[in-house]
């Protein structure tokens, strides 16, 4: 029941539109939750089984219109081999998601220091060899956030590769950090002009 403008990426992710969400959510999220007893070397940063994962694909899901269900694709997307954490082979496999966080590696960052991340995905254009406030995000207010990627850090089991405010850097999975939802669409999906979502704006909306 409302306008939430998304950025569109590109328009081949695996054939499809991708879209990115302009604004990162209201309410910050841990990456991986966890009890008293959690430890930081319980792979907390396993994007697959991740706390962040399946909220984007439950609770998230559940809050979109039915339209723009209809309209969301599923996505095969690369993610971590839970192999690359011991022996550091830096492997990776493929899932199929509707909602999901994009990589390092898309957002056109190369891991923090080249050798401790995997190369999930390919850079995508709109981010590569773009200054950093291209990857920056902020608030609907306009505060700038930092928020989770879906690269995990290899150094521990626990820390992910996050977009700062002004440089990216790592964080423990079970701090709260700005989420950034992507699906994607199919290319065929009509648009539409529209001056009456934002006075004095031309946007344009899915029906």
């Amino acid at each position: 029941d409302e306008y939430v403008p998304y950025l569109v990426i590109t328009s081949d992710y695996n054939g499809n539109t991708l879209l990115l969400r302009k604004y990162v959510l209201s309410e910050l999220k841990p990456y991986e939750e966890h009890g008293e007893l959690w430890a930081r070397y319980e792979y907390g940063s396993y994007y697959e089984e991740s706390s962040i994962d399946e909220f984007l694909n439950t609770e998230f899901w559940d809050s979109l219109s039915e339209r723009t269900k209809e309209l969301i694709v599923d996505s095969t997307i690369e993610v971590t081999d839970m192999e690359s954490y011991d022996e550091w082979n830096y492997k990776t496999h493929e899932i199929s998601r509707r909602i999901f966080l994009l990589s390092s590696v898309e957002l056109g960052v190369e891991g923090l220091d080249g050798y401790t991340t995997t190369k999930e995905g390919t850079p995508l254009k709109y981010f590569k060899d773009k200054d950093f406030n291209v990857k920056m995000a902020c608030f609907q207010d306009g505060v700038a956030c930092p928020y989770w990627t879906r690269t995990p850090e290899l150094w521990e089991t626990c820390t992910v590769v996050m977009i700062g405010n002004e440089v990216v850097g790592s964080s423990t999975a079970d701090i709260s950090g700005g989420v950034r939802p992507a699906f994607c669409i199919s290319k065929q999906t009509a648009v539409k002009e529209s001056s009456d979502i934002i006075e004095g704006e031309i946007v344009y909306i899915i029906e």
